[in-house]
């Protein structure tokens, strides 16, 4: 059969009918009755039929059966029943079974098992149809070769046997064909692994697993023979049908060696093959060992044929050389005054001469001053970082300050005790809440923009309030977006509704937005101060009216332009006058020229006229 879908090879339920008709029906006391039957139809659910069915050994082959007769005398019954006729070798011991799903008419309907016995059909464990009068019987029943742990060709026979009255056993018992292939052990992308700490496992398929944040193990004298994992990696490989079941090869690079054996330490195997377990409910696991150095172990698994199943990292660390306090999370350095515990404080990182991460230390405080910070406690978080709460002492008040200075038993020290230490961390203490503001980083928004809120608060000595005190929520007479983005609580007297990492680097500066509507709005919120009396904070800002605005900018261009042309008219005129002066100044230098011409032209004709008459003189003289 050339199968439809997926889904009906995963879930195969044909439908057959066997019709059993109505005869003729005689009296009483008729001597006999024959049944008259057609043949098997298998209906899918998209309207396709054949006489054949295709599944896995992980599947079951489901056909629904339809048999009915007239009963015309009491105590008449019809046995259906369902045998392997043919199958491969060690398959005749598979399983078919008949289930009544439907007996609308019909009394005493069996339900049972048919034996795999190919040449028994009359007496077979099956489904009986009958009644105690006349009647119609009708009945729908289900025959199912059940996982079939053979791959191969089966041949299911179904019989109809009569039974009391007067019945002709007369009939061809039906077969139906299923052909059983072995389901493919190919793992698919939506396999996964997981790595933990120690041996530690994830049940129900690893539906809700994670990894470990980070994994470390200690190498020490005795981390090559000691029994116990460093770390575990659960492997889940899946398909379409459930049967993915691929060995797998583990690579490593770094100091580590796998295996499967829980409690048996490999002496190498860095480069490994391992089998999938596929009964293992909690994941298949491989077991990851130290191979005795300090370093990181990069592991990598795939399947045979090369999925990838994951790549982990564990770092095996060695004697702690090192304690600094970490930027991430962000440090809180003001302590509530009075007896009070500030969780959470800071994080201590411990790491070895290898810069790895060293866990199960035990790490201690000193305080410069006992009166402020009385003590101190560590979480272990099995990932190298330490967290430490911090406890003022019970007579301390807003305002004082002391060093805190975290330390751990030097290892490499044998002599005498000594100790690794942490840059000392200046701490203040701070009270409860007296006064509150709130300040927007504008105060008028277009409408929607982004905003920053910023709430500050002090306690009664006008000194910020301790690190964690809680901050109500804020409220608008308009509706602002966001709002509830603003921190919840304070550190170094300040909550605002930018988006920060734990280290405090920014990642979302807006996340609260003006209203959409014109108008000025209000943000506030109602606390308690130190009296115990209820108080409001609050802070207005505008949102402007866009059509107004726009009205207010062309008036404002229009008288722009009014005044450029007014400017632009003075400096025309202005130029006209200085032509006009120009031309005047030209007018007169000219007279001046022209009368300064004409002198000098007389004076010429003078000096001509005296010249002339000298040489006529002259002449005079020379003729005499």
């Amino acid at each position: 059969m050339s199968t439809k879908t997926t889904f009906k090879r995963v879930a195969l339920v044909a439908v057959a009918a066997l019709g059993l008709g109505v005869l003729s029906v005689a009296p009483s006391n008729a001597a006999s009755k024959t049944i008259d039957q057609t043949t098997f139809t298998f209906a899918y659910a998209d309207g396709g039929t054949t006489a054949t069915a295709a599944i896995t050994t992980s599947e079951s082959a489901t056909a629904t059966v339809k048999a009915g007769y007239i009963s015309d005398e009491a105590g008449e019954t019809l046995t259906i029943t369902a045998n392997i006729l043919d199958a491969p070798t060690g398959g005749l011991g598979d399983t078919v079974k008949i289930e009544a799903t439907e007996s609308a008419t019909s009394t005493g309907v069996i339900v049972g098992t048919t034996t795999t016995n190919p040449d028994q059909e009359v007496g077979a464990t099956g489904l009986t149809l009958g009644s105690t009068t006349t009647q119609t019987i009708n009945a729908k029943y289900a025959v199912s070769l059940v996982k079939p742990t053979v791959a191969g060709t089966y041949t299911i026979r179904v019989s109809a046997v009569p039974t009391g009255g007067s019945w002709s056993t007369t009939y061809t018992p039906l077969t139906f064909t299923v052909t059983v292939t072995a389901p493919s052990t190919t793992a698919l992308a939506n396999s996964v692994s997981y790595l933990r700490a120690d041996t530690t496992a994830y049940t129900a398929g690893g539906t809700a697993a994670t990894d470990s944040a980070v994994v470390t193990a200690k190498v020490s004298a005795t981390s090559t023979t000691d029994t116990t994992p460093e770390a575990t990696i659960w492997v889940f490989q899946k398909n379409a049908t459930s049967t993915a079941n691929e060995s797998m090869t583990v690579s490593i690079d770094g100091p580590a060696f796998a295996n499967t054996a829980a409690s048996t330490r490999p002496t190498a195997g860095q480069a490994v093959t391992v089998k999938y377990d596929s009964s293992a409910a909690d994941g298949s696991p491989i077991y990851i060992w130290s191979a005795g150095t300090a370093g990181k172990a990069t592991i990598t698994v795939k399947t045979i044929s090369g999925l990838l199943l994951g790549t982990k990292t564990v770092n095996f660390y060695g004697a702690v050389t090192k304690l600094t306090a970490a930027s991430d999370p962000t440090p809180k350095t003001i302590v509530r005054s009075g007896g009070k515990t500030l969780s959470g404080a800071w994080d201590i990182n411990a790491t070895d001469a290898a810069g790895q991460p060293v866990k199960n230390l035990t790490l201690s405080c000193v305080s410069s001053n006992t009166t402020v910070i009385a003590s101190c406690a560590f979480t272990d978080n099995k990932d190298g970082s330490y967290t430490m709460d911090l406890t003022s002492a019970t007579g301390s008040t807003s305002g004082q300050t002391a060093d805190i200075t975290v330390r751990v038993v030097d290892p490499a020290v044998t002599t005498s005790t000594a100790y690794i230490s942490a840059t000392a961390v200046k701490v203040t203490t701070g009270s409860s809440v007296n006064k509150v503001t709130i300040a927007t980083d504008k105060s008028s928004y277009s409408p929607g923009e982004q905003m920053i809120v910023t709430v500050t608060a002090t306690d009664s000595s006008g000194n910020p309030v301790y690190d964690s005190a809680a901050l109500a929520a804020l409220s608008s007479n308009k509706t602002v977006s966001g709002l509830a983005n603003v921190a919840t609580s304070f550190v170094a007297g300040k909550a605002d509704s930018i988006d920060r990492k734990s280290d405090g680097t920014v990642k979302t500066t807006y996340r609260v937005f003006a209203p959409a509507t014109a108008g000025s709005f209000d943000i506030y919120l109602d606390y308690t101060d130190a009296a115990l009396a209820t108080q409001r904070a609050s802070v207005t800002a505008t949102v402007a009216d866009a059509a107004l605005d726009a009205a207010a900018d062309a008036a404002n261009e229009a008288t722009d332009a009014a005044n450029a042309a007014t400017d632009a008219a003075l400096a025309a005129a202005d130029a006209a006058d200085a032509a006009t002066a120009a031309a005047q100044d030209a007018s007169d230098a000219v007279a001046a020229l022209s009368a300064s011409v004409s002198k000098m032209i007389s004076n010429l004709r003078a000096q001509i006229t005296s010249l002339t008459n000298l040489v006529i003189k002259i002449q005079k003289k020379v003729k005499a």
